[in-house]
C-alpha cells in the first residue's frame, strides 16, 4: 500500500527537521537511514565520532523523537552508536 503525498511530505519534513538539529547541536556525527524494528514509520543510525559524548546525543535524540511525535504525528526511531 501506498503511503498518501501528505503523509510523506509530513515525513519529509519530521525526519528533515531531526537531522538538522543534529548536526547543529553534534560536529562530526553521520546519520543513516536503517530498517525499522517495529511500527516506526523512519529509522536512523547515529553514528558518535570519539570525543563526542554517546549519552548526550541518545538523550538529544530521545527528546527530539517525542518532540516530532508531539507536533508531526511521526513515530521515529534513532539508535546510536560509536563510529568504527
Amino acid at each position: 500500500m501506498k503511503t498518501p503525498l501528505r503523509e510523506q511530505t509530513v515525513l519529509t519534513e519530521a525526519v528533515t527537521h531531526f537531522i538538522e538539529r543534529l548536526h547543529e547541536r553534534f560536529s562530526g556525527i553521520r546519520i543513516r537511514a536503517i530498517a525499522p524494528y517495529e511500527d516506526e514509520e523512519f529509522a536512523l543510525e547515529i553514528l558518535v565520532p570519539a570525543g563526542i559524548n554517546i549519552d548526550e546525543v541518545e538523550a538529544f535524540s530521545l527528546r527530539e523523537c517525542i518532540y516530532l511525535e508531539d507536533h508531526y504525528n511521526v513515530y521515529l526511531l534513532a539508535r546510536v552508536a560509536y563510529a568504527g
